[in-house]
């Protein structure tokens, strides 16, 4: 039965903090529709029931092939829910890469509204990690595609400053309704994320971490990340009994770090797999001091979403990235860490020395980090940014 959906979202790699996105957007503009390749729970729809989410197919990292088939796939069934229900306005999120190429077919051909909400930078990201050449004819053939997608599009909306102005180069702005590329930084719950005290930390406990300097990575262990230097400080700081490293997740680097910390027998680096999310909030907040690392090419292409979860917890940040990038920006605005470059092992090592003996600005770190949070970053004011946009664009 074909309905009218006010908003129809886009999203194949759909994450809670997009469904709490998509939720608060459709207490104001429903019914509204989340299509997405995630199983987001038992239940087939937003608790506020003014949300319908359509499970499509998912998306299958396994290898290239699988990535492109299965985001092939998602995309022609969203093209056919849309031509289906012919939503007031479309909210398609750039990853995988070529699904925003949907929303051009729909405009030129159905005069369907769409928004573009860019969370790495295509195929940028492929050549500055040197996955692709730059002169590569599929690139430049992307590159044209991208720009006829933003130019056709009611806004293009990234979540960073740098990667606004590199996008700003790669189309013209003015031919959007907003007439500009929009900046609205990602976020993260307070009611979810926040500081928690390490003695009744049950993370801290059971990992004894209680009185010692815990330095954490959560995330993807994937190539657009630095890890390197981190095995190497932990080498240097191999006989100091009073901190440990933790690193929590998996990726195509995982395999490759925990044969390395065995051959070295690293006693104070504790490899995890990722936390379910009753666990996942509580390891964030055992962190004294969370480590967000950028690989070289990477820097005006992506924004780490850790940042945020780190922040809201309280941990002071050690970044590890080139300057030209928003995790540099942040730290820097907010005197809330220490940034090294990456694969600069001493410059690593001092930083985590400087956390480990000088307990003031350690705690002035931390304190900093959650007030920024608090006062620029929570999802209720990144919701309303949202909400502000969509009023502009919808009616």
């Amino acid at each position: 039965m074909r309905t009218s959906f006010k908003i129809a979202f886009v999203n194949q790699s759909t994450g809670l903090l997009f469904k709490g996105l998509a939720e608060s957007l459709s207490m104001e503009w429903f019914p509204s529709v989340l299509y997405t390749g995630n199983d987001l729970g038992s239940s087939t729809n937003s608790p506020n029931g003014r949300l319908a989410v359509k499970v499509l197919n998912s998306y299958d990292r396994t290898s290239v092939l699988s990535r492109i088939l299965s985001g092939l796939m998602y995309s022609a069934k969203v093209l056919v829910e849309i031509l289906r229900n012919k939503p007031k306005l479309v909210m398609i999120v750039s990853n995988p890469p070529f699904v925003p190429f949907i929303g051009l077919l729909l405009k030129v051909c159905f005069a369907q509204k769409y928004v573009i909400l860019v969370y790495d930078i295509y195929p940028d990201i492929l050549f500055g990690l040197n996955r692709l050449s730059e002169k590569n004819i599929t690139v430049k053939l992307w590159r044209r595609m991208n720009k006829a997608v933003y130019e056709n599009s009611e806004a293009v909306i990234t979540i960073g400053d740098y990667m606004a102005k590199k996008l700003e180069k790669s189309f013209y702005s003015g031919a959007t309704l907003a007439g500009k590329v929009i900046v609205i930084h990602n976020c993260a719950d307070p009611d979810e994320f926040r500081p928690i005290p390490k003695e009744v930390n049950p993370f801290v406990v059971k990992y004894k971490q209680t009185n010692k300097l815990t330095i954490m990575y959560s995330g993807n262990f994937g190539y657009a990340h630095s890890f390197g230097n981190i095995i190497n400080a932990a080498k240097k700081l191999i006989n100091n009994k009073s901190l440990n490293i933790f690193l929590i997740g998996e990726g195509s680097q995982k395999n490759n770090i925990i044969s390395e910390i065995r051959a070295a027998s690293l006693d104070n680096v504790i490899c995890l797999p990722y936390q379910d999310d009753s666990v996942f909030p509580k390891a964030l907040a055992s962190a004294d001091v969370a480590l967000i690392t950028m690989s070289n090419g990477s820097e005006e292409l992506m924004v780490p979403s850790k940042i945020y979860y780190s922040m809201a917890v309280g941990s002071a940040l050690i970044g590890i990235t080139n300057r030209n990038s928003e995790l540099d920006k942040m730290i820097n605005d907010h005197e809330c860490g220490i940034v090294v470059p990456p694969d600069n092992v001493e410059k690593l090592e001092t930083a985590i020395s400087t956390f480990m003996n000088d307990q003031q600005f350690l705690k002035r770190c931390k304190e900093n980090a959650y007030n920024a949070f608090i006062n620029y970053y929570t999802n209720g004011q990144t919701y309303s940014k949202y909400r502000e946009i969509m009023n502009k664009l919808i009616y």
